[in-house]
């Protein structure tokens, strides 16, 4: 292809493009801004903010809401030290779709004015429809904030008894760690030792617990997960120990639990996923323990 004929195609093409992108572009009405109680600067900002982000977007903007496409309407509300942006879309005087978004601050309004903008023109809650370099402060500061859980430590004293360990009698039970309470759920780091004169279980688990009921007296029932060491004769170390995951389920229930202190009774069982010479060691234990 000749050079000049060459030139001549590539104007015809780029004729079509912009030809075809303004008839892709309506005319679209912005009005003034409302809002009670903010400053009439602020309302005049936000609504030059709006136009600009309808011509970010594609489309013209009209001087006159007579022959546009579509009308806008902002709103603008305060809320203590932040600003919700609210924008509706009527076409021929119907209501079409509104969208709305915070901003922690009126510095934040050309990219809440952006995304409503497009929010609405897409027909999407703006709020679920962010972009890159597009998340403001307060969603920012909303997705770092979290249900606070009580911090609690416990200690816990009972009764255990023994399987696949040997001759043994009933033994002691000790528990020890740390918990998190979401009122619902319990989150347990625990390390746990039962023993008799001849047998023990030794392990560190990580649990949950899910309480049926958030009243005074709450029963639950949960499970843990983690790695322990059973012996049948001699220490840890003796060549009779055999180490291995362990699992852990538990029921039982908590009294006072509404208050900062509280007790536990418990009873939970301990499976060591390993076989020594009688079997798969187990232990059970009733154990009854405090919260603080």
């Amino acid at each position: 292809m000749k050079k000049p004929l060459l030139n001549s195609f590539l104007i015809l093409v780029l004729f079509v493009f912009v030809l075809f992108a303004d008839a892709d572009a309506s005319q679209i009405y912005v009005e003034h801004t409302h809002g009670t109680g903010i400053l009439q600067s602020d309302l005049d900002t936000t609504t030059s903010l709006v136009q600009s982000a309808v011509s970010q977007i594609g489309h013209q903007v009209a001087d006159q809401p007579a022959g546009a496409d579509a009308i806008l309407k902002p709103e603008l509300f305060k809320l203590g030290k932040a600003y919700i942006l609210k924008i509706s879309e009527y076409k021929s005087g119907d209501f079409v779709f509104s969208s709305n978004l915070k901003a922690a601050s009126i510095e934040e309004l050309d990219k809440v004015a952006l995304r409503v903008t497009e929010a609405v023109f897409k027909g999407r809650v703006a709020s679920e429809d962010p972009s890159v370099g597009e998340i403001t402060n307060q969603e920012e500061k909303e997705g770092t904030q979290r249900r606070p859980v009580r911090h609690l430590t416990f200690v816990g004293l009972g009764a255990a008894v023994f399987s696949n360990l040997g001759p043994t009698n009933i033994g002691y039970n000790l528990g020890l760690g740390k918990a998190w309470d979401a009122n619902q759920l319990m989150i347990k780091l625990m390390a746990n030792l039962s023993g008799s004169a001849s047998s023990a279980i030794l392990d560190a688990t990580l649990g949950l617990d899910y309480f049926i009921s958030r009243h005074d007296l709450s029963t639950y029932i949960g499970g843990a997960f983690g790695y322990g060491v059973a012996k049948s004769t001699g220490g840890f170390s003796d060549s009779t120990a055999r180490g291995g995951f362990i699992l852990s389920p538990e029921i039982g229930v908590q009294i006072m639990r509404t208050s900062a202190v509280s007790l536990d009774l418990g009873l939970r069982a301990e499976f060591l996923l390993n076989t020594n010479e009688f079997g798969s060691p187990a232990g059970y234990a009733l154990r009854l323990a405090i919260y603080y």
